[in-house]
């Protein structure tokens, strides 16, 4: 008599007896997707029946993954691949934190299997925004390529590093804005003003939106007890555009609105309102320049490192680095690699030559000092073909403020 084996039963032919046996070891699982506060994956059946249930299990957590996607159970939820689905959502997270995950299954027999091989980290993805793209580094990914390695950006000031203004035709700013502005009064008076700005105002209808701008305070002279002249004396007001207009914010048309009055600390006739020209405003994270350096050699054939030095922060507390990788065209898309999505691959220094592996948290803005360089070093699953021309560009993100 001949029996054969199939979704996890022994069938004897000549009787038709059943014998129940022990589901396989599920695949490990893998990244789907991820979401704010969310992560994706797919759990693989490994040749199990449609009737083999699975539990799902965070390391991190210590917790198994509910009926309903919240990671926060004790014991082992089992559900079949049917009812958990296709990708399985998961909440309950907190972001900036890698999560692995690992899943066992369970036959008719009730006899749980071991857990599989834990995932690769994966992290949630909060809404990000990114700085501007950088200029494309024209590479070869073959063997020995030299990659360069010199300082990449500085900012001078608070304005945007020339050939970055490409959101506007005015001139970008970041980080406080300074405001100067004379206040004219012929009987020499003490004054006050109340200075407002607009991400909305239109000239041509005299309409928009105001907001009081907090001041910066340090050097700036505050809105009340302001000396005049009849000639005029020039004052300084620092606005703390962090605060109001957020660490990540671009605009491209920001208004001041200057409203005098003849009396200080308060009261007094007001005069006219004065509105200013319009102002860019970039405070997202600087471009960033692929660093170059005689004699670096990639240490594989397969496996480059792309470096640059890390882009300023303009404000925020973390960076979060992407690089992308076209055909020669420059349009096709073989690569992106965000390291909000992954932290794989990527490494940071905090002094020179001390490299440290990327956390989910990002990199932080200590370690950025216009010095200190970042690098992604390719895996053997981005699939890039040796011999073949590149180009690759990059950003830096920065978690968006909401606020």
């Amino acid at each position: 008599m001949t029996t054969y084996k199939k979704s996890g039963k022994i069938v004897g032919p000549s009787t038709g007896a059943t014998v129940t046996g022990v589901a396989n070891v599920p695949a490990t699982p893998t990244f789907s997707s991820n979401g704010v506060g969310s992560i994706t994956i797919v759990v693989g059946a490994n040749g199990n029946s449609s009737v083999v249930t699975y539990a799902i299990y965070c390391n991190e957590l210590a917790k198994y993954v509910g009926a309903d996607g919240v990671v926060d159970e004790a014991a082992e939820v089992w559900q079949t691949l049917a009812t958990w689905g296709a990708t399985i959502a998961m909440t309950g997270f907190v972001d900036y934190t890698s999560y692995t995950f690992k899943a066992k299954a369970k036959d008719e027999a009730t006899v749980p299997t071991a857990f599989s091989a834990s995932s690769a980290a994966m992290n949630t993805n909060p809404g990000t925004d990114y700085g501007t793209t950088s200029e494309n580094l024209a590479r070869s990914c073959k063997g020995n390529t030299i990659v360069d390695d010199t300082v990449g950006i500085t900012a001078v000031g608070t304005a945007v590093t020339s050939g970055e203004e490409t959101q506007s035709t005015l001139t970008e700013y970041y980080g406080p804005i300074t405001i100067t502005y004379n206040l004219q009064n012929n009987a020499l008076t003490t004054s006050r003003v109340i200075i407002k700005f607009s991400e909305d105002y239109d000239p041509e209808t005299g309409t928009g939106t105001w907001t009081a701008a907090t001041d910066n305070g340090g050097d700036s002279e505050g809105l009340t007890g302001l000396t005049t002249s009849p000639t005029g004396v020039e004052h300084t007001f620092i606005w703390n555009n962090y605060d109001d207009a957020g660490t990540s914010e671009l605009d491209t048309s920001v208004y001041f609105s200057i409203q005098p009055y003849d009396a200080s600390p308060s009261g007094g006739d007001a005069g006219p309102e004065s509105i200013s020209d319009a102002f860019a405003l970039n405070n997202r994270p600087a471009r960033i320049t692929w660093a170059n350096a005689d004699g670096y050699t990639f240490d594989k054939d397969t496996t480059p490192r792309f470096i640059a030095t890390i882009p300023y922060i303009r404000g925020g507390a973390k960076g979060f680095p992407a690089i992308n990788v076209y055909e020669s065209d420059g349009t096709t898309l073989v690569l992106e690699k965000k390291s909000i999505e992954s932290i794989v691959g990527w490494e940071y220094e905090d002094v020179p030559d001390h490299w440290n592996a990327l956390t989910a948290a990002g990199i932080p803005s200590s370690a950025i000092d216009g010095t200190n360089r970042m690098r992604y070093t390719v895996q053997a699953a981005d699939a890039l073909t040796i011999n073949t021309d590149y180009l690759i560009n990059g950003e830096m993100g920065e978690i968006r403020d909401e606020g």
